[in-house]
Parts: C-alpha cells; structure tokens; sequence
C-alpha cells in the first residue's frame, strides 16, 4: 500500500494498488501501461488488470531468458499483445 523506496534498484519507487486506482480515479482512465521493468512473459497484469508492465527486449542485455512484448490497445480499449519470443539462449 502507498508509497515505498525500492531497496532493490535503489533508484526508484515502488506503489501500491491504492496508488494505482487513486491515480486512475483522479484523471478518469481505465490502465496504466508502464515500461522498463523486466517481466518473463514480455507483459505481465497487476492490480486487476488495472496495470500492465510491458518490456520489449527479450534476451535482455543476454543475461535472462525473457520474451519480449508489443501491445495494442484498439480503439474500444481492447488489448492485444504481439510477444517477441526469446530464443532461449545467453549471448
């Protein structure tokens, strides 16, 4: 809940789901869609599907075996998602 100091990146912040439907509520949207934090799948659902985590790199930097992900959102809200499989190897 509320607002936290990320002690794993040191650079950032961490929220919580309250944060998010405040956030949501107060300037009238349905999602958030944030970038650049790795998820497996290349996208990953939080919060009810109120926030989605989208990372594009699959393979990132070498080091994980990730797939990537590019989202669409039609003009009716729907999502769709286009994953940019990992080829399963360090590099």
């Amino acid at each position: 809940r509320g607002w936290d100091d990320n002690d794993q990146r040191g650079c950032s912040v961490k929220f919580g789901e309250d944060v998010v439907h405040k956030f949501l509520r107060k300037h009238g949207l349905q999602m958030i869609v944030r970038a650049h934090q790795l998820v497996q799948n290349g996208y990953e659902f939080f919060f009810n599907g109120r926030l989605v985590s989208l990372f594009s790199a699959p393979d990132y930097h070498g080091t994980h075996y990730n797939h990537g992900a590019i989202m669409s959102i039609s003009a009716t809200g729907d999502t769709s998602f286009i994953t940019l499989p990992s080829k399963g190897r360090r590099h």
